[in-house]
Formats: structure tokens, C-alpha cells, sequence
């Protein structure tokens, strides 16, 4: 099963996900539901995503990271992969060994947009940690720190879940958890 998982901010009228390869805000409780949420699973990420990370890998999960530099290419032929390495492959090649496997294994693509785009429409549920105002309005950003990566969501999601509404530790901002999923599929 593939899943998305995502911070989003409402910014001008579309999903802001980023600026400059970073995330736009880092939450404590947020970090927190991410490992949590992943954990014991397979996260997938594209190169500059994997570059941003403070740590590498991420512990306790199964890191792939899809690039095009052919000379990092790093997959086992036998397909046993550990949570201590990182693997390096083509979005075609992981879909190769995705099929391969009798057991879908848990999937989560953590980012950035471009890998986002390339799954969104074949996600089974896309995790969301909705960010705004602690007063619930839109987050407005100083000139020159506006966000400059965006996600588009796709049409065929429904909401399923909201978590209660958390606050920052500096009380400036207020977030919640939302899972959505692809219409005509069960729920895990």
C-alpha cells in the first residue's frame, strides 16, 4: 500500500509544502506523529529530500530514495533490504520491485513535490498535518520567506480523519492531523 504523508499551509489559496528544500515549520508533536506514523515501514523520497534530511537513514524504516544518478543505483538482487542503508533507484525500478513483492509492503512517500506529483493519483490514503494561525486563519509569511514549493491534491481523496487541534510550543500556531482516502478503496 502506498501513502503520502505531508505538512501542508494554506498560502494564497494553494497547499504550500516547502521553501528551499525545507520544511516551513517544524512542530515537535508533528515530528513525533511523522516517525510514528512510518515507522517500521518503507519511506520513499526523492534525492533532495534525502540530502535535507538532519539524519541519515531514518531509523527504524526501509529508506529508498528515487534519483536519475545511475552511479548511486545501490539495490540488492535478492531483494533483502535492512533499515540501516540507504537505496538509491529509478522511479521504474522501484515499481519493479514493488510488483515483485507477494506482500505489498506499507509505503510512504515523504516528499518533495516532484514525488509527490508522481504518486499522488496511486496513494491509498495521503496524511496531511494541516498548519495555520493558532486563531485557525491562514499563516501569512514575510516578503522574501513566502513558500516555493506547493502540492497539488488530487480530486479523489475524502476526508476520513481529523485529529483534535494541537498549538505550537511558542502558541503562534495551531495543526491538526487529516487522513484522506482514495475513493473505491477499503480502509486499513
Amino acid at each position: 500500500m502506498i501513502n503520502l504523508i505531508l505538512s501542508i499551509v494554506l498560502h494564497k489559496n494553494k497547499l504550500a509544502i516547502g521553501r528551499n528544500n525545507e520544511l516551513l515549520f517544524r512542530f515537535k508533536h508533528d515530528m513525533e506523529f511523522f516517525k510514528d506514523t512510518t515507522m517500521g515501514n518503507i519511506i520513499l523520497m526523492g534525492y533532495n529530500t534525502y540530502l535535507s534530511l538532519p539524519r541519515k537513514p531514518l531509523v527504524g524504516r526501509i529508506n529508498f530514495v528515487l534519483t536519475r544518478k545511475t552511479e548511486l543505483y545501490n539495490v540488492p538482487e535478492n531483494n533483502d533490504f535492512n533499515q540501516e542503508t540507504t537505496y538509491f533507484m529509478s522511479y521504474e525500478l522501484f515499481f519493479e520491485i514493488y510488483y515483485r513483492w507477494t506482500q505489498k509492503p506499507v509505503v510512504f512517500v515523504i516528499g518533495g513535490a516532484q514525488i509527490y506529483e508522481l504518486f499522488a493519483y496511486r496513494a491509498t490514503n495521503i496524511y496531511i498535518t494541516d498548519i495555520r494561525k493558532a486563531d485557525g486563519k491562514e499563516v501569512r509569511f514575510e516578503t522574501g520567506n513566502e513558500p516555493d514549493t506547493f502540492f497539488e491534491f488530487p480530486s479523489k481523496y475524502k476526508l476520513k480523519t481529523v485529529s483534535e487541534i494541537h498549538l505550537s510550543d511558542n502558541g503562534l500556531y495551531s495543526y491538526r492531523f487529516l487522513k484522506y482516502q482514495a475513493d473505491g478503496r477499503s480502509q486499513e
